[in-house]
C-alpha cells in the first residue's frame, strides 16, 4: 500500500476528500493519515527496532485494514494477504511457509472459532474485529511520527514481496519477488489510460490478492478515491457503480458474468460513467466479451497474466471487437512466446507452451525452484497455458493442461456446452478418480430440468468433436469459485468423485 509520506501529500491539498468509501463506512485523507500513524506508533513501540520480517493478512475487503497495510509498508515490513476462505489448516501452512511474525485477521471472517489456529504460537496476532484494537487507537495523534521512525534506527533491509498461487487446484505456492516493478507499470498504465486523481475506482476483487491489491495501490499513488465492495450481488455491484460513478475497476470473468446478467438484454452504454474496465484471471469467453462491448460500451478491456508473471498481454476494446478469441499481445517489457517440447520458440500458429519473458517475473516459488528457460540470451518462466501466437503476436490459449503437446483446445469447448440451452456455467478439469488420468465436466444449469442425462450425451458429443473424452461428467448445484474468480478444483473434484 501507499506510504506515510503520500498520504501526506494528498493530505495537504485535499484533507476531507473522501479517499475510501464502503456501504457501511468512509475515511478521508486526513483519517487514512491519523490511522496510518497510530499504526505506525503501535508498531515501533512493540518490535522496536526488531520489526516483524514477514507479516500477513486474513481479511475480506474493508476500510480499516488499509491503515495498517501503509504503516507495514511505510516501516518496510513486507505483508502478504492470504485467501480468508481456505480451511485453517492451509492458512496456518502459509503462514509457516512465508516465515509470518505478524498476522492481522478478521475473526468474523475465517473458517475458525479460534483465531490462534492459524499460525504457530509465538506469531503475534491481531484480530480486527476485536474491540481491543480500540486501544491502538490511543496513539498517533500530536506525535511527529515521521521522526520516531527516524529516531527508531530501522535496519535497512533488502526487498522482499511473497504472493500466493490461487491453491485451487492444490496447496497454494508462496512467491517470491526480490526486485519491485510497480512504478514502472503504475506509470506506463497511467499514461496509456489516462488515469489521475479524478478517477473513482471499485475494488471489488479481493485484496488479498495480487489483481485486487495492486490496482488499489496504483489508483491510491494518483489521489484517486476508492470505493471498497466485494461481489455479493451483481445487484449490489451494479448499483453502486451507477451510484458512486465508478470510472474504473477489475473484475473476473464471473464477475462481469454477473454484473451482465443484472442488466436488460437491450441495454446499451449502461454505466456512461464507467470509462475502464479491465477483466482477467479466468478464460473469458468471445460471447461474454461482446455482449459487454454491447451493453457497456468500449470500456472492455482484457489481461492475461499469473501469479508468477504478472500482467503481461492486453486487449482493447477494439482488439477485442476484430479478435474476441485472442487475449491480447504483450506490452511494454513483456516477451510472450510459444515453444514447443524441445523448449524453442515454434513459428506463429503452431500450438505449444506459453512462455513469458517480464520485469514482474517472480524470482521463484519459496522452495527455490522456477520452471525456466533461455531464449535469445532471456530468462522466460514457463506458464501451464498451451496456446499460439498469430502473425501479429497476439496469444489465442487453449488450455491450462499443463501438458507440452496437448493442442486441445479446451476453452473452445467449454464455450460451446456453455451455449447450450439452460446450462448456466461450465468447467472442464482434470479427473484422477479413473485407472489413468483424464479429464471430467463439470456443468451448472439455469433451471431444474429432467432431461439431463440427454443433456449430458449431448456434451459428450460435441467432445468428441474436438477429440476429448470425459472420464466423469455431471450437473453440480453451482461451480464453485474463490472469491479471485478461480474455480475451486478440488472442491468439485470431490463431487464428481
Amino acid at each position: 500500500m501507499i506510504h506515510l509520506e503520500l498520504i501526506k501529500k494528498y493530505e495537504g491539498t485535499a484533507p476531507d476528500t473522501i479517499v475510501f468509501k464502503s456501504k457501511d463506512a468512509c475515511m478521508n485523507w486526513n483519517e487514512f493519515r491519523r490511522e496510518t500513524e497510530k499504526k505506525i506508533l503501535f508498531l515501533l513501540k512493540h518490535y522496536e527496532r526488531n520489526l516483524p520480517r514477514q507479516a500477513s493478512y486474513i481479511a475480506g475487503n474493508r476500510i480499516d485494514l488499509l491503515p495498517w497495510l501503509s504503516a507495514l509498508a511505510t516501516l518496510g515490513v513486507p505483508v502478504t494477504g492470504l485467501d480468508y476462505t481456505l480451511a485453517p489448516g492451509q492458512l496456518k501452512a502459509m503462514n509457516v511457509a512465508i516465515g509470518s511474525e505478524l498476522v492481522l485477521v478478521s475473526s468474523r471472517t475465517v473458517c475458525t472459532n479460534n483465531v490462534a489456529t492459524l499460525a504457530q504460537s509465538s506469531t503475534m496476532l491481531i484480530d480486527l474485529d476485536s474491540l481491543t484494537t480500540e486501544f491502538i487507537g490511543v496513539c498517533g495523534d500530536h506525535v511527529d511520527v515521521q521522526a520516531c521512525i527516524a529516531d527508531a534506527g530501522l535496519p535497512k533491509r533488502p526487498y522482499r514481496a511473497v504472493g500466493f498461487t490461487s491453491g485451487t487446484s492444490g496447496a497454494p505456492k508462496p512467491v517470491l519477488r526480490d526486485t519491485p516493478f510497480d512504478q514502472r507499470r503504475f506509470a506506463y498504465f497511467t499514461e496509456r489510460y489516462r488515469f489521475s486523481d479524478t478517477d473513482r475506482f471499485l475494488s471489488i476483487m479481493p485484496i488479498y490478492h495480487a489483481a485486487g491489491n495492486g490496482w488499489v495501490r496504483l489508483f491510491l499513488s494518483l489521489g484517486a478515491s476508492i470505493y471498497i465492495d466485494t461481489f455479493d450481488s451483481p445487484v449490489q455491484a451494479r448499483k453502486v457503480l451507477e451510484d458512486e460513478r465508478i470510472t474504473a475497476s477489475v473484475m473476473t470473468p464471473v464477475m462481469l458474468g454477473g454484473l451482465l446478467e443484472s442488466f436488460p438484454a437491450d441495454a446499451r452504454a449502461a454505466l456512461p460513467s464507467l470509462r475502464w474496465l479491465l477483466i482477467g484471471g479466468k478464460h473469458l469467453t468471445a460471447r461474454l466479451k461482446l455482449r459487454a462491448l454491447t451493453s457497456l460500451g468500449p470500456c472492455l478491456h482484457e489481461y492475461y497474466g499469473t501469479t508468477e508473471t504478472g500482467v503481461n498481454t492486453l486487449a482493447d476494446p477494439a482488439d477485442l471487437l476484430a479478435h474476441p478469441d485472442s487475449v491480447g499481445r504483450a506490452y511494454d517489457g513483456n516477451s510472450v512466446r510459444v515453444v514447443g517440447p524441445d523448449g524453442r520458440a515454434v513459428a506463429p500458429g503452431t500450438p505449444g507452451t506459453v512462455v513469458v519473458d517480464s520485469y514482474m517475473n517472480m524470482l521463484s516459488y519459496a522452495d527455490g525452484n522456477a520452471a525456466e528457460l533461455r531464449i535469445d540470451g532471456r530468462r522466460y518462466l514457463v506458464t501451464p497455458e498451451q496456446g499460439y501466437l498469430d502473425q501479429d503476436q497476439r496469444l489465442y490459449l487453449l488450455n491450462r493442461t499443463q501438458e507440452p503437446g496437448n493442442a486441445t483446445n479446451l476453452y473452445r469447448l467449454e464455450d460451446t456446452i456453455r451455449a447450450l440451452p439452460n446450462v448456466g456455467d461450465v468447467a472442464i478439469l482434470p479427473f484422477k478418480g479413473g485407472p489413468a488420468p483424464g479429464l471430467a465436466c463439470a456443468l451448472s444449469l439455469k433451471k431444474a430440468c429432467n432431461d439431463e442425462p440427454i443433456l449430458i450425451e449431448k456434451i459428450r458429443t460435441l467432445a468428441a468433436l474436438e477429440s476429448v473424452t470425459f472420464e466423469k461428467c455431471a450437473v453440480l448445484p453451482a461451480i464453485p469459485y474463490s472469491p479471485s474468480g478461480k474455480v475451486r478444483v478440488t472442491d468439485v473434484g470431490a463431487f464428481l468423485m
